[in-house]
């Protein structure tokens, strides 16, 4: 009897397993009609606003007029709209960047003053763009977030906002999506006169000063030696417009100082005006 009985409740329990990873597969968001260009940019605001919250805007323009020189730079040469993208600079000690819903993308301090060189800080404006582009942002919200996405812009939850904005500042996409946006950035560095060489060192000290080698296995997107070995790939297939540096020698130094950081005279970090 208790032999059946411990049958029974073991069938239910595999049934109801299966009925709910079936339900997780389900796109709920799309299934239902909405105005997703309002739902983005409601979220994109909470987020923000999440995030700002945590993080101090740097609004200096020693320091962010570079940055967007880089990022028109990608823009006009890729054929993207400058205007839609929401460029913002926070004080944060994490070498990072992200794509936010809405078109945002947020920069890190540590990122910029750690860059060597124009190149570093391209490439990773180029691969943040490419999640944008590429449709990875919204795709990671509804996958994630599902119907409870309706729930966070009606309510603007703020556990579940701060979680959103956790899931996207640490880069949560497949490993399809990296793939896809490590090649589509090779290819707007390529077009916008910007050596794809320096996204590769970028990673390359990052892998370095990481918390050590990642099996691929074990990860939900490519490890470091993985993406360093397609962006080279992606290399070989690109056609490189002529070289031309964007920011200027002076306007490197300036956004350096604003951080304390000392400039080496024998590194080529610009153009000269």
């Amino acid at each position: 009897m208790i032999g059946k009985l411990l049958r029974q409740i073991l069938v239910s329990a595999l049934l109801f397993l299966s009925v709910f990873y079936s339900l997780l597969q389900v796109d709920w968001v799309s299934m239902v009609p909405i105005d997703r260009a309002q739902v983005e940019r409601y979220l994109g605001k909470l987020v923000w606003l999440s995030y700002s919250s945590q993080y101090r805007e740097i609004e200096d323009k020693d320091v962010v007029d570079p940055v967007d020189d880089l990022l028109t730079r990608l823009c006009e040469t890729n054929g993207l709209v400058r205007d839609s993208i929401k460029l913002r600079v926070v004080r944060a000690s994490e070498e990072n960047a992200f794509a936010g819903p809405d078109r945002y993308i947020v920069v890190h301090s540590a990122l910029i003053s750690n860059s060597v060189d124009e190149e570093e800080l391209a490439g990773v404006l180029a691969h943040e763009l490419a999640h944008i582009q590429k449709n990875h942002v919204w795709s990671t919200v509804k996958k994630e977030l599902g119907l409870s996405l309706f729930f966070i812009t009606m309510s603007g939850n703020g556990e579940q906002l701060a979680e959103l904005t956790k899931i996207l500042a640490s880069s949560f996409y497949s490993r399809e999506q990296e793939t896809e946006a490590d090649c589509t950035s090779v290819a707007y560095l390529c077009n916008a006169g910007i050596n794809p060489e320096g996204m590769v060192r970028f990673m390359q000290r990052m892998s370095e000063d990481g918390d050590g080698y990642v099996p691929e296995w074990m990860s939900t997107h490519p490890n470091w030696e993985h993406r360093i070995a397609t962006l080279r790939m992606a290399m070989k297939e690109c056609e490189m417009k002529e070289k031309s540096s964007v920011i200027s020698t002076e306007a490197w130094k300036r956004m350096k100082r604003y951080f304390g950081k000392s400039i080496s005279a024998s590194k080529s970090i610009g153009k000269d005006n």
